[in-house]
């Protein structure tokens, strides 16, 4: 499960700043990690291959993932920004597509992969 971390005195969440993401080759997307502050977070999932990352600006914030699944695993991920930058990785070859707009996010993995992508809105 990867959630935006608080500080226990405080409660305060810390902001997303960063996004990496692992794929095997030409396959599903196998390992996510999010940046909090200055800080990577845990990663979830597995490091396979080359990492691609994506580090917000002063001000940024990730509005929008998408992307492409099949049989449980994600294939492909989108993330739109507030600016407009986009980070993408993974192979679209599946038709099987999801779209959300988000303010916080849970992934669930299997020790090999990323399984299941849920998405929660922040109150």
């Amino acid at each position: 499960m990867v959630e935006a971390r608080h500080s226990p005195q405080k409660m305060k969440m810390d902001p997303i700043t960063g996004i990496r993401l692992w794929e095997t080759s030409s396959s599903y997307i196998t390992g996510l990690q999010l940046r909090y502050g200055f800080s990577w977070g845990q990663m979830v999932g597995r490091e396979l291959n080359s990492v691609q990352e994506l580090i917000l600006n002063e001000g940024e914030s990730f509005i929008q993932v998408s992307g492409k699944y099949r049989s449980n695993y994600i294939y492909q991920l989108i993330f739109v920004t507030s600016s407009g930058r986009s980070l993408i990785v993974g192979q679209p070859n599946t038709v099987n597509t999801f779209l959300y707009n988000l303010c916080l996010f849970q992934l669930h993995h299997d020790g090999r992969s990323i399984l299941i992508f849920n998405d929660h809105t922040l109150k």
